[in-house]
């Protein structure tokens, strides 16, 4: 990435933001896993340290810090499978046109295993389904450990817990809005235009305010 990145909330953010909004896999620090890590451990000392204080003052840092180290780890989670899938697309062209040039030097070393292994189970799985069927042959059937694929979360709880959510004021998007971060730090948006939201007010008043949006609750 040229200059050294060095790791706040922010940059991560905006590292985010670049990944979604561009197509091809982002150039990162190699040790950008390791720096995250890094990071992270100061934050948890922080919030280890203001658990521990007795201050009454220092409650409301606590439980900022608190939602600020569950937002990184949102937006670590949202980059890490941006560029899961990106390398998974390019896996994919590599093993179906190996003599098409891939710029793999965007892929960090933690990545790597990934890419690879990816590439590995396409060609396979070309090899024992389409060239066989080609060739005349019966496919080859590999076995696959259904034990060992993950659980899908009960969307339907996860839907409970955010029915019980602070109400909000009913809008309509005039404008796309982008993603951005309320004064909660929670990950807000995107939107699109013409998009009928219910957002918690204040931050319902500031796009009504920029003329991003148009009230609902009055129909």
């Amino acid at each position: 990435m040229g200059d050294e990145v060095i790791i706040t909330y922010e940059t991560l953010f905006e590292l985010y933001r670049r990944e979604k909004s561009r197509g091809e896999l982002q150039e990162l620090d190699k040790s950008f896993f390791s720096d995250v890590v890094e990071y992270l451990i100061q934050k948890k000392a922080v919030l280890d340290n203001s658990i521990s204080s007795d201050n009454i003052f220092a409650e409301n840092e606590r439980m900022k810090a608190e939602k600020q180290l569950l937002n990184i780890k949102k937006i670590l989670g949202m980059l890490y499978e941006l560029r899961t899938r990106k390398i998974v697309d390019m896996a994919w062209i590599k093993s179906r046109d190996p003599g098409f040039f891939i710029d793999d030097s965007t892929i960090l070393p933690e990545e790597k295993p990934i890419y690879y292994n990816i590439i590995s189970i396409f060609n396979n799985n070309r090899a024992n389904v389409l060239l066989n069927i080609l060739n005349l042959k019966q496919p080859i059937i590999e076995d696959v450990d259904l034990n060992s694929l993950p659980i899908k979360p009960n969307k339907e709880v996860d839907d409970d817990k955010e029915g019980t959510q602070e109400e909000g004021v009913k809008i309509e998007l005039i404008e796309d809005t982008p993603e951005f971060v309320g004064d909660d730090m929670d990950l807000i948006g995107p939107f699109s235009k013409g998009e009928v939201i219910k957002l918690p007010k204040r931050i319902a008043d500031i796009l009504l305010e920029k003329n991003l949006a148009k009230s609902l609750s009055e129909y």
